[in-house]
């Protein structure tokens, strides 16, 4: 994000803000799938293979994964998840997540580390 202040037609200052980011963490302590929750929920499409690496990585477990597969549409699985086998997980399993995330819905990881 880019802040310029304008005045009488003359650019004065320009500040740029930069996230850092440190890995999974954001500077607000909150992981970065955490954080982008919403946006994940709502913008998330290739929900299938998703489930089917968290499965194979031991991020879900096959109960787990019966639970968010059965929902009718991909915001209802992605809710379900991050409500359900999401919910309780620590760190490692957010990373692993947000690797898989990070490799079948690149861009949208990077749209939204732009943020």
């Amino acid at each position: 994000m880019c802040l310029r202040v304008i005045s009488k037609g003359k650019l004065i200052v320009s500040v740029s803000f930069i996230a850092e980011y440190r890995g999974s963490i954001l500077t607000s302590d909150q992981h970065f799938v955490d954080l982008h929750q919403t946006a994940l929920i709502d913008r998330v499409s290739q929900v299938g293979p998703i489930l089917d690496r968290l499965l194979k990585s031991g991020v879900i477990t096959a109960d787990g994964y019966s639970d968010v597969i059965a929902e009718r549409n991909n915001q209802k699985k992605m809710r379900a998840l991050f409500d359900g086998p999401l919910k309780g997980c620590g760190p490692e399993c957010k990373d692993q997540f947000l690797e898989i995330l990070t490799e079948l819905e690149p861009y949208l990881i990077n749209h939204l580390k732009l943020e």
